[in-house]
C-alpha cells in the first residue's frame, strides 16, 4: 500500500463520524459522570461535572489537572477497573455515598481484540434522577412496581437519608494526613460491614466519624442508633440494650418493649463509651456479635441484622490486663480500628474547623462573619486544646458572639491568650515568674521596634523620629534585641 493510499484510508478513518476533534470533546462533556482510563488505571479523561461532586463527597480539593494521574488516586472508590475482570461482567454498577446513590454502566475498551482501557458513565447521575425514572415507570407500568417488586417502593425514603444523617464524610474536615487517612478508611468501608472501633480523647469527633461510616454504608437507609454506655444506669443495662418481654419483672410494660438492638435492625448500632459497659453485661454483648441475636429480658430470642460500631476514650488493651473488659469481646468490637489524633497534634486543621464552624453558626447567631484574621488563627494553633474540637468550637461560638464586624480578630480570644499565660507561668521557674512583667514589656518592645524598623525601610533616623526617640536610644535597643535587617523576613 503506498503512502498516498495509507493516508487517504488515515483520512477516511479520521472523517468517517464527521466530528472534528472540537466536536467530540464537546460530546464528552456532555455526558454526565463520564470517565475514560487507560488499561494501566490512568485517567485520560474526566468529566467536568465530576469535579465539583469529589471535591465535596471527599471533602479534598481536586488538582488542577488530573488527566495522566491514577483514577484511584482522583476517586478512591471507582469501581472502573471492574471492567478488567477476568470473570463475567456486569454493566450496571451502583455507586452509594453519604446517602446518595448513581447508577453508573461500566464497560471495557477493545483495541485490536485486547483490552486497551474502560469507560465509565451515569445513567442517572443523583438519587433524584433515580427516583424520577422510578416514579415514571410506576406510572407506565400503572402501578405493577409495587406488586413485583417492593423495593421501589421505598426509593423516596432511601434518598431522603442524607437529609436525616447527622454527619457525612464531608463533615470529616481537615487537611492533615490523619484525617485523609480516616476519610480514605471510610470510603474504603463502603460495602462492608465489618465491625469499627474508634478511638481517641475526648472530644476529637468520633460521633462524627460513626455517622460517616453508616451514611456512606449499605445500611445508611436504616436507622442508627446511638447508645452512650456512661449514661445507662447499670441495673437497667440489659433492658435497654436487649429489651424485655412483658411480666418478665414488676413495673415492666405491657406488650414489653424493644431493645436498642432491635431498634437498629438493618442499620447501624453506635456504642459510645464502651468501656463503660458493666462486665458481667460483655458476654451478652459478645453474644450478639458471634450469634447475630439477641435475648430479652424474659428470654425470648430474636435474630438482628447489626453493624457495631463503638468509641472509646480509653485504652481498652491496658482495661484488658486489668481485668476490667474481656479480651474476647475486645478482638470482635476492634476489627477495624480507627484513631483519631487529637487537636494539638494536627494544628493544620484547626483553621479549616474554625471556618466551617463559623459557616454553620452564621445563620444560627444572625451574624455575616467571614472569617478570621491571621494572628487569630495563630493564637488557636498554639493553644493544647485539651477539650479538642468540642472545646474549639465552644470557642469560635464565645468569640463570634463578642465580634460586632465581619471578621474574628485576636482580642475576641482573650480567654486563650490568659490560659497561655497561666500555662506559662505555671511552667517556667520561679526566677522567671518574678521576671515575667519584665519579659512581657521586652517582648512588647521588641515587636514595636521590629515593626518600625521594617516600616521606615530600616532608616534610623526616620524610625528614631516615628518613634520619638534619639538615634543612639535607637542602636542601643537594637542591640539589645539583636536586631538586625538581614533576620527580617516580612
Amino acid at each position: 500500500m503506498t503512502l498516498e493510499e495509507n493516508a487517504m484510508k488515515k483520512e477516511k478513518k479520521i472523517t468517517y463520524f464527521g466530528l472534528t476533534l472540537e466536536e467530540c470533546k464537546n460530546v464528552f462533556d456532555a455526558i454526565d459522570g463520564l470517565v475514560v482510563i487507560d488499561h494501566k488505571g490512568i485517567i485520560k479523561y474526566l468529566s467536568p461535572d465530576l469535579f465539583d461532586a469529589l471535591e465535596e463527597l471527599y471533602g479534598i480539593e481536586l488538582p488542577q489537572k488530573v488527566v495522566g494521574k491514577s483514577i484511584h488516586e482522583i476517586h478512591p472508590t471507582s469501581k472502573i477497573s471492574s471492567a478488567f475482570a477476568k470473570e463475567e461482567q456486569q454493566e450496571a454498577y451502583f455507586y452509594l455515598s453519604d446517602g446518595f446513590i448513581s447508577v453508573a454502566r461500566i464497560k471495557p475498551v477493545y483495541d485490536h481484540g485486547q483490552i486497551a482501557g474502560a469507560i465509565d458513565y451515569d445513567l442517572f447521575t443523583d438519587s433524584w434522577q433515580l427516583q424520577s425514572f422510578a416514579e415514571k415507570l410506576e406510572t407506565v407500568l400503572n402501578g405493577t412496581i409495587m406488586t413485583k417488586n417492593k423495593g421501589f417502593g421505598n426509593v423516596s425514603e432511601f434518598y431522603n437519608k442524607k437529609k436525616e444523617s447527622k454527619y457525612m464524610v464531608a463533615d470529616i474536615i481537615g487537611k492533615s494526613l490523619a484525617i485523609e487517612r480516616i476519610r480514605q478508611k471510610i470510603y474504603n468501608l463502603v460495602e462492608s460491614d465489618s465491625t469499627v472501633l474508634i478511638t481517641g480523647e475526648s472530644g476529637v469527633g468520633k460521633e462524627v466519624v460513626a455517622q460517616a461510616i453508616h451514611s456512606s454504608s449499605m445500611r445508611s437507609r436504616f436507622p442508627m442508633v446511638e447508645v452512650n454506655c456512661a449514661s445507662i444506669p447499670e441495673h437497667l443495662f440489659e433492658s435497654e440494650l436487649f429489651g424485655y418481654e412483658e411480666g418478665s419483672f414488676t413495673g415492666a410494660a405491657r406488650g414489653g418493649r424493644q431493645g436498642r438492638f432491635q431498634m437498629a435492625d438493618k442499620g447501624t448500632i453506635f456504642l459510645d463509651e464502651i468501656d463503660q459497659i458493666p462486665y458481667h453485661m460483655q458476654p451478652k454483648l459478645l453474644r450478639v456479635l458471634q450469634e447475630k441475636e439477641v435475648v430479652t429480658v424474659g428470654g425470648k430470642k430474636i435474630k438482628i441484622d447489626i453493624r457495631i460500631i463503638s468509641a472509646t476514650n480509653k485504652d481498652l488493651k491496658k482495661l484488658v490486663e486489668e481485668g476490667l473488659f474481656r479480651e474476647d469481646l475486645y478482638y470482635r468490637l476492634d476489627v477495624i480500628n480507627m484513631e483519631i489524633p487529637p487537636l494539638r497534634q494536627r494544628t493544620e486543621d484547626i483553621p479549616l474547623l474554625a471556618q466551617a464552624h463559623i459557616q454553620r453558626l452564621n445563620p444560627i447567631l444572625n451574624k455575616a462573619i467571614i472569617g478570621i484574621t491571621q494572628e487569630a488563627a495563630d493564637i488557636l494553633k498554639e493553644y493544647d486544646w485539651p477539650g479538642n474540637i468540642r472545646e474549639l468550637f465552644n470557642a469560635i461560638e464565645r468569640a463570634m458572639n463578642e465580634c460586632s464586624g465581619d471578621t474574628l480578630e485576636s482580642k475576641h480570644f482573650k480567654e486563650l491568650n490568659i490560659a497561655r499565660l497561666k500555662e506559662f507561668i505555671v511552667d517556667e521557674p520561679m526566677e522567671a515568674k518574678e521576671n515575667l512583667l519584665g519579659k512581657l514589656m521586652d517582648d512588647t518592645e521588641k515587636r514595636i521596634l521590629e515593626k518600625a524598623l521594617k516600616l521606615n525601610d530600616w532608616n534610623i533616623t526616620a524610625t528614631a523620629e516615628f518613634l520619638g526617640i534619639s538615634r543612639p536610644s535607637l542602636h542601643y535597643k537594637i542591640k539589645k534585641y539583636n536586631l538586625s535587617k538581614k533576620d527580617d523576613r516580612g
